[in-house]
């Protein structure tokens, strides 16, 4: 999912008119058969609205995959701080903010793994090393909030989920 899919993203104009999803043990075991599927297709659905639903499900995923590490530690997230290619797309962190209902926090700088690799080789050689290395490296970070409420919120899981029901049962 690169750059251009979140260009067409953006301009679709057809709110939520696919859904994606990948079975994940990981993520909801209950419908580990569940392959991808593509629904609420209508004649106004176009590249644009596939391409909105491809990050749609990212972020349904990933607020799926918080309520199970929620329920497996007992330790809720209080943020999401976020790095890497697909961090860059502001209007996915915008979607991930609202379906989790808390701050998206995105570094000014992309991806950190260099940063993590030069911190431990640092360590590794003996350097000592600045406690606020890591956090001066990140730069000031860009926050995305939630613009839906909880009741928005709920809605919109509970229709993801009625569709990675519609498209479990394929494994047998």
């Amino acid at each position: 999912m690169g750059a251009r899919a979140t260009s067409l993203a953006k301009r679709s104009t057809v709110r939520c008119a696919a859904s994606m999803y990948r079975g994940s043990e990981a993520t909801w075991p209950s419908i580990a058969s569940a392959r991808a599927a593509i629904l609420g297709l209508d004649t106004a659905t176009d590249r644009r609205a596939i391409a909105r639903a491809a990050l749609e499900s990212i972020a349904f995923q990933v607020a799926d995959a918080r309520v199970t590490m929620r329920d497996a530690s007992g330790v809720d997230l209080v943020r999401l701080c976020v790095d890497g290619g697909l961090a860059g797309s502001d209007l996915l962190m915008q979607m991930q903010a609202d379906l989790l209902g808390i701050p998206v926090e995105r570094p000014a700088r992309g991806e950190l793994a260099s940063l993590g690799i030069a911190y431990l080789a640092l360590l590794g050689a003996g350097r000592s090393v600045s406690p606020d290395f890591l956090v001066n490296g990140r730069g000031p970070p860009r926050v995305f909030t939630a613009r839906l409420d909880d009741a928005g919120r709920q809605q919109r899981m509970a229709l993801w989920h009625a569709g990675v029901e519609r498209a479990s049962g394929w494994v047998r």
